[in-house]
């Protein structure tokens, strides 16, 4: 009975109902799957109390609630594909080295790190990060820097297939479309 005024349609807001849920739901979502990122990360370095904590405190905190239940604003997709880059990087460091899978981790942080650029581009301040963190361990140096090199290039390869439908066949212009709406969205 509670969600029976989002299906059914009412006068006053002409059916639109549904698609206010609908808008409002890659937000949402999207706050779920950081709530699932903070406990994995919290996880790797404290106890489950704490990564439970941690995803409570964002979960539960009447600011995310509001700005995407109640705006349906849609920057925590930006930024939980910010967070995922971490967590793939992070990840890459479980796994053995010189290994395919660890390339496949910091390349997919590369693609959601990039990804989220596309949306918003506040996420921006962690490239230095991302950059650094192919230096950090002198024994997996080599294999990481290859990776994210690769990344790089896969992050540059997904931003001109999505800016390409706006200037077909001519990727170089897709780019520098791309570039423009960053700079005019700077401005």
């Amino acid at each position: 009975a509670m969600w029976r005024h989002v299906f059914t349609p009412n006068v006053r807001d002409h059916g639109f109902a549904a698609l206010r849920v609908l808008v409002k739901l890659p937000a949402i979502l999207a706050d779920l799957g950081i709530g699932v990122l903070l406990y994995a990360i919290v996880r790797r370095f404290a106890s489950t109390g704490y990564a439970l904590g941690a995803a409570a405190l964002y979960l539960l905190n009447p600011a995310t609630i509001y700005i995407s239940a109640a705006w349906g604003q849609v920057d925590s997709v930006a930024g939980g594909l910010a967070l995922l880059a971490i967590y793939a990087l992070l990840r890459s460091s479980d796994e053995a080295p010189q290994s395919r899978a660890q390339l496949l981790w910091i390349v997919g942080a590369w693609l959601a790190f990039g990804y989220s650029l596309l949306i918003k581009p506040q996420a921006a301040v962690l490239l230095p990060l991302l950059v650094a963190f192919a230096f950090v361990d002198p024994t997996r140096r080599r294999e990481r820097v290859v990776a994210t090199a690769a990344g790089m290039g896969a992050a540059l390869i997904l931003a001109v297939l999505v800016a390409e439908p706006f200037h077909p066949s001519n990727p170089v212009a897709a780019l520098h479309w791309l570039w423009d709406r960053y700079a005019y969205g700077a401005g």
